[in-house]
């Protein structure tokens, strides 16, 4: 089908766009004589003839807020694609105020039809980016059918029980840089929907653009419950510093010591710096719940904690500097924290495990200061309490000792409301801090076999979970290897 429709014959309704009803053609999709539009039939219909008032058409005031404030900028007879499957009221909203321009449903055409109906002055992709297999395909292809000062608009939702993955402001920063484009101040961002990302982008002019052909976007599915695919993985990855698999990211590079030194930048200059750490379960836990995968992504640093893990990289070909445990970093930082005068604040465990933990702390270092301390057993309800409580401390410090995901997953939520610098999280540390747990001797953990240690001490509990996590863990991984020696 072309922009001028199927002259199959005439339908005799009236365009949802412009109101009249001269010329209306094509089955299924119908395209309007008068203004070019392109609309889905059946539609609603008035009397034949009878023009639509503005109201009648049910756009959105969003929808008209967006639509003034992006046709400011466009030419008298803009090119406009629309590339989000089932499209809405924004594209109406433009077709209305711009009545030359030139509409494109990308998910009604052949992509080579797309492209020779190009450059486009405003794309448009709408709520659907992370719902496809291969997203930054997408995006560098409609990157590469933009005019020389074309705008591409993207809203990535909240996050839907079956989206992909979860963008963040960075991510799709990436995302649009790998494509060959540079984010822009927002023209109708204010009227975006809570909780949504919007972002515009121009082309770069210092990248070399190329159109991508031969790729339908009507084949693109509305929704696709899996996780993200290999090329997002490779595309989002930067050799030597942070790699991503099965859209999650793992920061190589870092050491215990740049690590800690990170985390006292932070607590001086008082610049938010929050730690996620990784090992098989957390890993595998994360490819299930795209709450848990979103706080990992938002981490500032996603280090490498578990051997499993470490282990796992490595047999994919990655340099990875060393693995940084939760029970090591607390160990270092509260030695910085009392020799520099700066003041943690910790929440996890039960409250005599608490308190112990504390006294410990002020043995081992008799000038640290805690600035506060809450348990772990307290309900998703009371975060926001526990939260203020933790900002009135005025800590430098925020440690939380949690089981996984709720620990990433709180801090996540807190970190920003509490304003304090350095956050990171410590699972277990604090009871192998009071003796409650063993920590095995410093021989077993420089050859990698702590994980089997802890298994001999809790065999009921870590047994089956070492089982499934590691067996699917290897299994993902040896998939991995298999994939690309065939690529």
């Amino acid at each position: 089908m072309n922009r001028a429709g199927d002259q199959a014959g005439l339908m005799g309704g009236v365009c949802r766009l412009c109101g009249t009803s001269t010329g209306q053609s094509g089955q299924g999709w119908v395209t309007c004589g008068t203004c070019g539009a392109v609309y889905r039939d059946p539609v609603p219909l008035t009397p034949s003839g009878v023009p639509m008032a503005r109201d009648e058409q049910r756009l959105s005031q969003r929808a008209w807020r967006r639509a003034l404030a992006l046709a400011a900028d466009l030419p008298a007879a803009p090119r406009i694609l629309d590339a989000t499957p089932a499209g809405g009221a924004l594209l109406a909203a433009l077709a209305t105020l711009c009545p030359q321009a030139i509409l494109i449903r990308g998910d009604a055409l052949p992509w080579a039809e797309v492209v020779a109906a190009g450059p486009f002055d405003l794309t448009l992709l709408m709520d659907s980016l992370d719902v496809v297999p291969e997203p930054l395909s997408l995006v560098r292809q409609l990157a590469g059918v933009l005019a020389p000062q074309g705008r591409l608009v993207i809203e990535v939702s909240g996050g839907e029980a079956d989206s992909l993955l979860r963008l963040t402001s960075a991510s799709l920063g990436w995302a649009l840089n790998a494509a060959g484009l540079r984010g822009i101040p927002a023209k109708a961002g204010q009227a975006r929907l809570a909780g949504h990302l919007w972002q515009e982008a121009v082309r770069d002019p210092e990248f070399h653009h190329s159109s991508q052909g031969g790729r339908s976007l009507a084949g693109l599915p509305h929704r696709l419950p899996s996780r993200p695919g290999a090329e997002w993985d490779r595309l989002l990855s930067s050799e030597g510093t942070r790699v991503f698999y099965w859209g999650i990211p793992f920061e190589i590079h870092w050491t215990m010591a740049s690590l800690v030194e990170a985390g006292v930048e932070a607590m001086r200059t008082r610049r938010l710096f929050r730690v996620a750490d990784l090992n098989v379960a957390k890993v595998v836990e994360a490819w299930g719940d795209a709450d848990f995968r979103q706080a990992l992504l938002t981490a500032d640093a996603a280090v490498v904690d578990g051997m499993g893990v470490l282990w796992g990289l490595q047999w994919l070909g990655n340099e990875v500097r060393e693995r940084t445990t939760g029970v090591d970093l607390l160990t270092v930082v509260m030695a910085r924290c009392a020799e520099q005068g700066w003041r943690p604040y910790l929440i996890g465990a039960r409250a005599e495990v608490m308190e112990r933990a504390v006294q410990c702390l002020r043995l081992r270092h008799p000038a640290l200061q805690i600035a506060g301390w809450h348990d772990g057993y307290f309900s998703a309800g009371q975060d926001q309490e526990v939260a203020q409580q933790a900002a009135a401390s005025g800590a430098d410090c925020l440690i939380v000792a949690l089981p996984y995901p709720r620990q990433d997953l709180l801090l996540e939520k807190i970190h920003r409301q509490t304003g304090i610098p350095f956050a990171f999280g410590v699972g277990g540390s604090l009871d192998v801090l009071v003796g409650d747990r063993r920590r095995a001797p410093l021989w077993v953990q420089k050859c990698g076999m702590e994980w089997f240690y802890r298994l001999m001490q809790e065999p009921a509990r870590l047994g089956p979970r070492y089982v499934s996590t590691n067996s699917r863990f290897l299994w993902a991984l040896c998939r991995l290897r298999l994939a690309r020696r065939k690529g």
